[in-house]
């Protein structure tokens, strides 16, 4: 048997004032970081190569080249987050204080157990090289140990290294290098860490 309202049941219903007993919202889980169109410091001076990768730890982790700033002086700044991603603090890695070297790129990556990767190339014009290099930092960037992976002629064509981990231990680098008479891509798979370089292999640049 049908069921029928009522004359002042549906007289209510039908009244466009009347109020929902539920409304339905849609909205974003969190609030936006506050970041948008922020700049992460206070600097004047140039900075370029920004690089981010996610941690395992929920943070977020920036690493970009600076300078030369007022003083000559350049390096990288490492930034990270807590792990709710709310906060950006910061980490000045001064690696040169005259105008000499200069950091043309650096890329990042999450090392086994937690560690920061850096991989940086320096335009070295003092002994006409390039320098590509390494830094390994904690998550919140305490120097743990660096070194010069290789370099070579200031002459020779070079593009910036990226840098990626394959697995507990291993990881990828890649950076572009004039072999011969043409430009490749120079691979290299290395193990354990801090990491030395190994001799690289070639592959042609499609």
């Amino acid at each position: 048997m049908s069921l029928t309202l009522d004359a002042a049941l549906a007289a209510a219903q039908d009244n466009p004032s009347r109020h929902p007993l539920v409304e339905i919202t849609s909205s974003q889980r969190s609030e936006d970081i506050p970041f948008d169109g922020t700049f992460l410091t206070s600097e004047t001076f140039n900075e370029y190569g920004a690089n981010i990768i996610p941690h395992s730890s929920g943070r977020l982790c920036i690493a970009y080249c600076y300078g030369p700033d007022g003083d000559g002086d350049c390096g990288i700044k490492y930034v990270y987050t807590d792990p709710d991603r709310r906060e950006f603090t910061p980490v000045t890695i001064e690696l040169y204080t005259d105008t000499s070297r200069v950091i043309v790129s650096v890329s990042i990556c999450e090392l086994t157990g937690g560690n920061i990767g850096l991989v940086y190339l320096v335009n070295d014009t003092v002994s006409h090289l390039y320098r590509l290099m390494r830094r390994i930092v904690t998550v919140k960037g305490a120097v743990v140990g660096n070194a010069e992976i290789a370099s070579w002629s200031h002459d020779t064509f070079t593009s910036d290294p990226w840098v990626q981990i394959l697995g507990a231990n291993s990881y990828l680098l890649v950076y572009g290098k004039k072999s011969g008479g043409r430009r490749a891509a120079r691979i290299t798979i290395f193990t354990r860490g801090p990491p030395a370089i190994s001799s690289p292999g070639q592959r042609k640049r499609p």
